[in-house]
């Protein structure tokens, strides 16, 4: 919604979007790619795009948790036969096909404090519409 005034930070891959009346290093709201808003900030159109992280098996638990970031659910909540499980390396690959990883594959891994974490294989990268070099991931 264009009237919404929910705020979450995020984590931009490289510049961003500044309004030159916040901040004396603006930029015009992306040279003139987003609207400038006169209550500051700036207000842009964006496009969500999601890829996997990994094509294999991970080497091990601190790869997948160093890089997954998105919760999923217990594969054990869906259908028998919806996941294949696989298993190496401490950590188990649920997968929707055997031996196929995928933005949809789900790794569980018990973290350093003994917690079970499941977790999706898949980055989501929200990109400003016309400009690509503005972007962050996996948006809270």
């Amino acid at each position: 919604r264009e009237d919404s005034r929910n705020f979450f930070k995020v984590y931009w891959t490289g510049d961003f979007p500044k309004n030159d009346d916040d901040v004396t290093d603006g930029n015009s709201c992306g040279n003139g790619i987003c609207e400038s808003l006169i209550t500051g900030g700036c207000l842009c159109r964006t496009v969500i795009s999601e890829t996997r992280v990994f094509s294999r098996m991970p080497g091990n638990i601190e790869e997948v948790l160093a890089n997954l970031y998105i919760g999923a659910y217990d594969p054990s909540a869906f259908d028998s036969g919806t996941y294949v499980e696989e298993e190496a390396n401490g950590v188990k690959a649920y997968l929707t096909s055997a031996g196929s990883y995928d933005a949809d594959s789900v790794f569980e891994v018990t973290d350093q404090y003994g917690r079970i974490q499941r977790l999706k294989n898949a980055k989501e990268s929200v990109r400003i519409q016309g400009a690509p070099e503005f972007s962050f991931r996996n948006a809270p």
